[in-house]
């Protein structure tokens, strides 16, 4: 079971990322298409264990969409952007996954 929802949360990401527009970061030349969040380590029944699965969504949200110096306004904002989709994509796995840990 934790292995399909971390593969469903890589799914979820890519789809998030798919949506929000893959040309958000065209400084590398091949953008990750998806990036998959472990949380059999983790004990999701526990704030500090959520907390921890949330800075993992978005270090991946990070890793898939970039960043950029505060100087580049519409990348940083774009980046943003995407950022802030892959999370919101992630989050009915998540509250999921931490509802099925109680």
């Amino acid at each position: 079971m934790k292995t399909r929802s971390s593969i469903i949360l890589a799914a979820a990401i890519a789809a998030a990322l798919t949506n929000v527009g893959i040309g958000v970061s065209p400084a590398f030349a091949r953008p990750a298409e998806a990036v998959t969040v472990s949380f059999a380590d983790l004990d999701l029944a526990s704030a500090a264990g959520r907390a921890t699965f949330d800075r993992r969504i978005g270090n991946a949200a990070r890793m898939l969409c970039g960043t950029y110096a505060p100087i580049e306004l519409k990348w940083g904002a774009m980046s943003r952007a995407c950022r802030a989709g892959v999370v919101a994509a992630a989050q009915p796995v998540r509250n999921r996954v931490s509802v099925a840990a109680y």
